[in-house]
C-alpha cells in the first residue's frame, strides 16, 4: 500500500518536541512518521504512524508513553497496555496536553 499518510499538528507543543522525522522505518519513503516529546516530568510520549502500526490503515497514530526509556503505563492514556494506537491528531494533542501536566513521582 502507497498511500500518503497525514503528518501529526502539534502546533503549540513545538517546546516539547525532541525528535521528528518523516521517514521513521529508514527506506527513504517521506511518508511515516516519529515523532518524540519530553516533557517536565521527565515522561517521554513517542508519536508514530507507519507500516504495521495501530491505526496506519485508517492514518491514524499510535502512542507509547516512556520515562527513563522504559515504557510505562498511564492510568486513563496507556492504561495496561504499552501502546496505544488508533489515535486521531486531536486526540495525541489531548494526551500532549495532559502529559505536560503531569507531575514526576
Amino acid at each position: 500500500m502507497n498511500k500518503k499518510l497525514t503528518p501529526l499538528n502539534y502546533k503549540g507543543y513545538e517546546k516539547y518536541l525532541v525528535h521528528e522525522t518523516n521517514d521513521f522505518m529508514g527506506h527513504g519513503s517521506n511518508n511515516d512518521y516519529g515523532y518524540r516529546f519530553a516533557f517536565p516530568s521527565g515522561l517521554e510520549l513517542s508519536v508514530i504512524k507507519h507500516f504495521g502500526s495501530y491505526g496506519y490503515n485508517d492514518d491514524l497514530f499510535e502512542i507509547a508513553v516512556m520515562k527513563d526509556g522504559d515504557f510505562v503505563h498511564i492510568q486513563g492514556i496507556t492504561d495496561d497496555d504499552v501502546v496505544k494506537g488508533y489515535l486521531t491528531n486531536e486526540e495525541v494533542i489531548e494526551i500532549i496536553k495532559e502529559l505536560c501536566d503531569e507531575k514526576t513521582n
